[in-house]
């Protein structure tokens, strides 16, 4: 991240106290006269020709209005108007003219980034008004004077100019000066990493500025506040405080210092995760301050951008970015920057596969840094040379530079810095041959991560990618425990960094926002939802479109989704009382296992896989009955592993008869060291890991001619504690509630629109099949208890208002995947009435939003069972948003599902589940007898659809 001055804005108090006061008319507007003039020999002209009325107000209203340019970042004129000042001044012999003009003339060098130039006209003003005996002006100038100290990294002269500069301002009882010389004085040491004294400065800034009624400095309080908030660690205070910060800066149109405050938030949304919302931000950062011409605000917005485009894995567009913003650090001589943003630049190149680039890098920064002063910016410097010198074979020197990098990292309060230097420690540690003191420091990194974790804000959607860039260390451990025989361990390791979202929702239920807003929060809900549906109304209502019309209505529509998702999160962090929800899980425990093998049939196989090793751990009950735990280390690794369990996916949505190879290939690397296990089972639950999300299990051979669904019935877990959690007892419906089931849709006008992206079929046509089919799955349910919805009745607004009063959903519509925002993914539905209030779309971040007390949620469209695979979560679609919802079990589909086969396998499911069968025995049953119909012997026909979450307990209901 980018150093902490910079992009901070302290405009002059006094120049501001100058053009607030009464005014003379007359010097006003000639003034403004004055500046109408061309700068140089017109105005000069002026002077000589007007010596009568160069008089000490004159000077001092160009001032006024010099700065009024400064505020709306029109440098080159205020700097010829600041000039136009102190040569008034001079003519006039006025002091206060010259101060003022000097003063100006010094910020708009400093903000537009030549802090050289800066230092050079403050330190005169200072002198000037050291003769005058002006001690309120050179207050004012030593703040300006130690901010362009801090960015020259003068860091002690700038910290000591700031404490004289709150000196002065107290002596002189001005309250408004105080406030301002505390948020220097926040800003110097949040620079030296003092973070916890630069929180106190600036919540007492923030007192002071509200005390003087002093309105544009309380949001420059704030943003800087939740910035340190931020680099603390503590989100939600980060949030709430730039979120205060940039509503007020909008109210005053402050648009000069919005730049800062998008780009702080953007920060914050990107250690969450959440990276194309920091995106989002950091590309709005830019684009004001390039406008304005904010050369340290575009470097620091570029950084981001570059640090955001990494991690989305676009390596080339961020490598361009970050080379972009290094030349804008080293144009305006800013040191901290240029370190800050050679670690990004590396980080990519290194990526990139550039090694020696990314290394040669890093160490000429260092050497240049440690000429200075050890600071913050220097920690990731030297953490990533650690990297590298161990990916190198030198892990002497790497555990030397991680381990300085920690301490530092300690002693700045650099959390997210500490978590990562550890981790090259331990690895470091490994490579040596000392897995005690590896063990430590991996134990170490994740306590940090936890804590950093449990700071995290906003609703599931936004937690769920907290651990998608933290989970090595979780990895590392878990192979070093698996290694050295200590299962058990090595289980608890991989199973807290698994559903954690789901298990806070377990523990402590489900959050919605709604009953948290006030009037003025829901209205503002009210018109970002109306946006977002006016967008994907306009979508669904063209029925054809040339691609520059997709691309503007798409792009419109992603512009209003990002809006309702800001929104939402920030009013998360405005809520602190929805925190409540978030319960503590308790860790997986020998119990909790035994418990889950009471019944003597079933096997659990848990994945985990990392770029170099790959692990299954294999839970079943012994020969006597108690719970007995293995781990195999697999001989493929997981970028392997991966990469084969997606080819036999796609083979298997293709139809290609060239299965049984792959197929037997990933049983022996992934299910043959659970043989013994499984020979003792009659169904197995699945922990799967990255893209083994992906891989139907069910269609592997065990041997020729035979399927592993063949032997047992197949069921699939985000974790063992989630599932553990899920089967607690729950509150449900009330007896009688049965079947809540919508096929066939009436789409209106315009459903062609989403042809290609179709699930079910092609194209967005209607589905007679599934109408039968849901007629056909109704009739096995008491009529009583069922609700159809087709044709024009199968409507979103139905579905969101009776969902919740029944145990089993059945869905037979289209579907459309979003595998770039998976809670983005849709059911699509009839086409709503006049009044409804939707598009007729039901995403997955809706579902999320349902209260539901269904036993099952079946899904008979295609792709429902895919998603985003995330670090710490699982994965991420619309199962899990049925979780979430509170449904424990879904049946879901991983491909593409043909219309007739699916409705007979559906058809077949319902009647075994309403004999008595649970979910994944009675999906077994209905694959089953499609495998023995003629035709129908593929995978694709049969293996589509999974059982998902608790599906090993019978539905209730008639």
């Amino acid at each position: 991240m980018i150093a902490f001055v910079l992009g901070t804005l302290a405009l002059l108090l006094g120049l501001a106290a100058a053009g607030e006061g009464a005014a003379s008319p007359p010097e006003a507007a000639l003034a403004s006269e004055l500046l109408a003039l061309e700068p140089g020999e017109e105005r000069e002209a002026w002077v000589e020709a007007h010596s009568a009325q160069v008089t000490a107000e004159l000077g001092r209203q160009v001032a006024a209005q010099a700065l009024v340019l400064q505020r709306a970042a029109q440098y080159e004129p205020a700097l010829a108007a600041f000039a136009l000042a102190v040569r008034l001044g001079e003519r006039s012999g006025d002091a206060r003219s010259r101060i003022l003009g000097l003063h100006g003339q010094g910020e708009v060098e400093r903000e537009r980034g030549r802090p050289q130039e800066a230092l050079e006209l403050l330190e005169r003003g200072l002198a000037e008004a050291g003769l005058a005996g002006e001690r309120a002006s050179a207050a004012r100038l030593s703040g300006s004077l130690g901010l362009a100290r801090l960015q020259l990294g003068q860091y002690d002269e700038a910290l000591q100019t700031f404490e004289r500069q709150l000196a002065a301002f107290e002596s002189l009882g001005d309250t408004k000066g105080v406030g301002q010389a505390l948020s220097n004085l926040g800003i110097a040491l949040g620079t030296l990493g003092r973070f916890g004294e630069a929180a106190q400065a600036f919540e007492r800034s923030r007192a002071s500025m509200e005390a003087a009624g002093y309105a544009p400095g309380v949001p420059r309080a704030l943003n800087n506040l939740g910035r340190t908030y931020r680099e603390l660690g503590n989100y939600a205070a980060a949030l709430r405080a730039l979120s205060q910060s940039l509503a007020l800066k909008e109210a005053a149109g402050n648009r000069a210092e919005l730049a800062t405050t998008l780009k702080n938030i953007g920060e914050v949304y990107l250690l969450q995760g959440a990276l194309q919302q920091g995106l989002d931000h950091f590309e709005r950062s830019y684009a004001i301050a390039a406008e304005l011409g904010q050369k340290t605000e575009m470097a620091t917005a570029l950084e981001d951008q570059g640090a955001a485009l990494v991690e989305l894995g676009r390596l080339e567009e961020a490598r361009g970015a970050l080379e972009r913003a290094l030349a804008l650090a080293e144009e305006i001589s800013a040191p901290e920057a240029i370190l800050s943003i050679t670690a990004e630049l590396a980080d990519a190149l290194h990526r990139l596969g550039l090694r020696d680039q990314a290394l040669a890098l890093l160490e000429r920064s260092l050497a240049d840094g440690e000429r200075s002063e050890d600071l913050p910016p220097l920690v990731p410097t030297r953490r990533q040379i650690a990297m590298l010198r161990l990916e190198a074979g030198d892990a002497a020197a790497a555990l030397a530079l991680s381990e300085r990098a920690a301490e530092a990292a300690r002693r700045f309060e650099l959390r997210d810095e500490l978590w990562r230097a550890l981790l090259v420690a331990g690895q470091a540690l490994l490579a040596l041959g000392q897995p005690e003191g590896a063990e430590a420091r991996l134990r170490e990194a994740i306590a940090v991560v936890e804590d950093l974790r449990a700071q995290a804000v906003g609703a599931e959607a936004d937690r769920a990618a907290f651990l998608i860039s933290r989970a090595a260390p979780y990895r590392e451990l878990l192979g070093l425990l698996a290694d050295s025989g200590r299962s058990w361990e090595a289980l608890s390791v991989a199973e807290s960094a698994r559903g954690r979202v789901l298990l806070d929702v377990l523990a402590g239920g489900h959050a919605t926002i709604g009953g948290a807003l006030d009037e003025r929060e829901r209205a503002e809900e009210r018109r970002l939802e109306g946006r977002l549906l006016v967008a994907s109304s306009d979508l669904r209502a063209q029925p054809r479109l040339d691609p520059q019309q997709a691309a503007r209505l798409e792009t419109r529509r992603a512009e209003a989704r990002a809006a309702l998702e800001d929104f939402r999160t920030r009013a998360y962090a405005a809520h602190p009382e929805l925190e409540v929800y978030r319960g503590e899980s308790r860790a997986l425990t020998a119990e909790d296992a035994r418990r889950q093998l009471a019944d003597g049939r079933t096997a659990f196989l848990e994945y985990a896989l990392g770029g170099r090793r790959a692990y299954l751990f294999v839970l079943g009950a012994s020969r006597l009955g108690a719970p007995e735990l293995a781990v195999h280390r697999l001989e493929l690794d997981g970028a392997q592993l991966e990469a084969l369990a997606a080819d036999f996916r796609r083979r298997c949505a293709a139809r290609d008869l060239d299965l049984a190879g792959p197929s037997a290939r990933l049983y022996r690397a992934l299910v043959a060291p659970a043989r013994e296990a499984l020979g003792r089972a009659r169904r197995v639950v699945i922990v799967p890991d990255g893209r083994l999300w992906e891989l139907p299990f069910q269609a592997l051979r065990p041997e020729r001619g035979r399927y592993l669904i063949e032997d047992l019935a197949i069921s699939y877990a985000p974790s063992l504690s989630v599932l553990r959690d899920m089967r607690a007892p729950r509150r449900t419906v009330p007896a009688g509630a049965g079947l809540l089931a919508l096929g066939n849709p009436a789409l209106g006008h315009g459903a062609g629109r989403l042809t290609g992206s179709a699930l079910m079929s092609e194209a967005l046509t209607p589905l007679p099949e599934a109408e039968t089919q849901v007629r056909e799955i109704a009739r096995l349910y008491a009529a009583a208890s069922t609700k159809l919805r087709l044709g024009g009745e199968a409507r979103e607004s139905a579905v969101k208002a009776e969902a919740g009063r029944y145990r089993v959903l059945h869905f037979a519509t289209h579907g459309v995947l979003d595998d770039r925002s998976p809670l983005y993914s849709e059911l699509v539905l009839a086409a709503p009435k006049e009044g409804d209030g939707d598009d007729g779309l039901l995403e997955a971040r809706e579902i999320m939003d349902l209260d539901l007390h269904a036993d099952l949620a079946v899904l008979s469209a295609c792709d429902t069972g895919r998603g985003e695979a995330r670090a710490g979560e699982g994965l991420i679609g619309m199962a899990w948003a049925f979780f979430v919802a509170g449904c424990p079990a879904t049946v879901a589909s991983q491909w593409k599902v043909e219309a007739a086969s699916a409705g007979a396998l559906m058809v077949a499911f319902h009647r075994a589940l309403r004999a008595g069968r649970t979910p994944a025995e009675a999906l077994r049953q209905a694959a089953l007898a499609q495998l023995a119909r003629p035709g129908r012997g593929h995978p694709f026909h049969w293996a589509a659809f999974v059982a998902m979450g608790d599906a090993e307990r019978e539905p209730g209901g008639p």
